[in-house]
C-alpha cells in the first residue's frame, strides 16, 4: 500500500515539475517517471503522466475498503500454482462477481512461491499484479510487455506506448518511488 502511494505522490510532484520547469526542487521525479515510463517521448507528457496516474489512484482503490469486494477480499489463495508469486486476470477491477471456471475474475491470487519469497519480490509481485488488474480487460491492456529492471535492454528499449503499459514498469516505479533505490523486480 505504501509502495502504491509513494508512487502516485512522484507522479503528481513529477506533473508539477513540468508544469513548472522544475523550479526550486528540480526535476528528479520527473526524470525518475522518465525513466521508468518514457514520459518525456510521449506525445502529450502532461496526458501520459495523467494516466500513469490514474492507474496507481485505482490501485489504491482496491485498499480503500477493508472488506466485501475489495480490501483484503480482492486477494484470494491459489495452492495449485507453484512457480509464481500472484496472478490475476486483465482488468479484473471491473468484472466483480465474473469467474472462470473456479476462478473469480475479481481478484489477485496468491501462490504458495509468494509466502517464501523475499520483501523485494512481493512487492514487485502485487504492484505488477495490482497494474493487470486495474488496467482495462481488452483494448490497451497492462500486459507484459518486458520483464526486468528499468535499464534491461528488453524494458529500456520498448516505445513509450508500451513502457506506459507494461506491468513490470509500474512495479519498477513504485519500488523506485518508495525505496529510492531500483530492485531486481521479477525474474
Amino acid at each position: 500500500l505504501n509502495t502504491v502511494r509513494a508512487a502516485g505522490a512522484k507522479l503528481l510532484l513529477a506533473q508539477s515539475e513540468l508544469l513548472t520547469g522544475g523550479g526550486l526542487l528540480g526535476r528528479r521525479n520527473l526524470e525518475l517517471a522518465d525513466r521508468h515510463f518514457d514520459v518525456l517521448k510521449s506525445t502529450n507528457p502532461r496526458e501520459a503522466i495523467e494516466r500513469l496516474k490514474h492507474v496507481y489512484d485505482r490501485m489504491l482503490s482496491v485498499f480503500a475498503r477493508p472488506g466485501g469486494l475489495w480490501g483484503f477480499n480482492a486477494f484470494d489463495a491459489d495452492p495449485f500454482t507453484e512457480d509464481a508469486g500472484a496472478f490475476t486476470f486483465w482488468g479484473g477491477f471491473d468484472r466483480q462477481g465474473q469467474f472462470s471456471g473456479w476462478q473469480r475474475l475479481d481478484a489477485i491470487y496468491i501462490c504458495e512461491f509468494y509466502r517464501t519469497a523475499n520483501p523485494d519480490y512481493r512487492i514487485f509481485s502485487i504492484v505488477h499484479e495490482l497494474a493487470h488488474f486495474v488496467g482495462p480487460g481488452t483494448g490497451n491492456l497492462i500486459d507484459d510487455h518486458g520483464f526486468g529492471r528499468s535499464v534491461s535492454p528488453v524494458v529500456k528499449n520498448l516505445p513509450p506506448a508500451l513502457k506506459q503499459r507494461n506491468a513490470q514498469s509500474f512495479a519498477n516505479f513504485a519500488f523506485e518511488a518508495q525505496t529510492g533505490r531500483e530492485g531486481q523486480g521479477l525474474p
